[in-house]
Parts: C-alpha cells; structure tokens; sequence
C-alpha cells in the first residue's frame, strides 16, 4: 500500500479532493486543506463542500462527482456515517488513493481518558 501512494504523490501533477474542506476556523477540515495549500503541494487542490461555495477562495464542489478534471486522491474528513458513501462516490471516479481521517470517534476516546 505504501508503494501505490508513493506512485500517486510522485507524479508531477496530481489532482486531489479535500472532502470536507471547509471555512470554519479550528476545524480539522480546514486545517487539512490549509496545510496542504499553504505546505507547497504542488498538483491541483479541489475543495469539496456541500454547503459552501468557496474555501479560502478556492471554488468549492458539493461533490467528487462535480469535478470536470480526473482525480488522482482524496482526502476524506467526514462524520464516520458518512464515510462509506463518500468512498464509494470517490471510487466510482476512479481515485487511485483515499485518506479517511475519523476524527469524530478519537473526540471519544479523549473523553473516555
């Protein structure tokens, strides 16, 4: 598994899909998509968000589905109810590679310590 996400993120060009990137200062989506843009990533970044129309000034999809261009990863940080759907819409695109961060059930084990 390592080597296919080496493969991915050795390409000159990749496309990836923040979904669940978001505006909400102190969100772990922002965040994620605030480290990346701002860390010299250098491929192309598409913020996917249901309800906002633009993350820090990006055009935002509501969907994987919505983006024209071929993807090649997503990062996925949704509420874990969520997470199979969004899964599977990625890979009915074809993405190569997806990062799944469920936040919501460390918030739980944090609380439980």
């Amino acid at each position: 598994m390592q080597g296919s996400i080496r493969a991915v993120l050795e390409r000159r060009s990749i496309a990836v899909a923040v979904i669940g990137a978001t505006n909400r200062e102190g969100s772990v989506g922002r965040a994620i998509f605030t480290n990346i843009l701002e860390g010299g990533f250098q491929g192309i970044l598409y913020p996917v968000n249901t309800r906002a129309r633009s993350v820090m000034s990006l055009r935002t999809y509501p969907s994987t589905r919505d983006i024209p261009d071929d993807l090649d990863m997503a990062v996925v940080i949704v509420p874990a109810q969520l997470v199979l759907k969004v899964v599977c819409e990625t890979a009915d695109r074809g993405v190569s590679g997806v990062v799944v961060l469920l936040l919501q059930d460390l918030t739980r084990l944090e609380a439980k310590a």
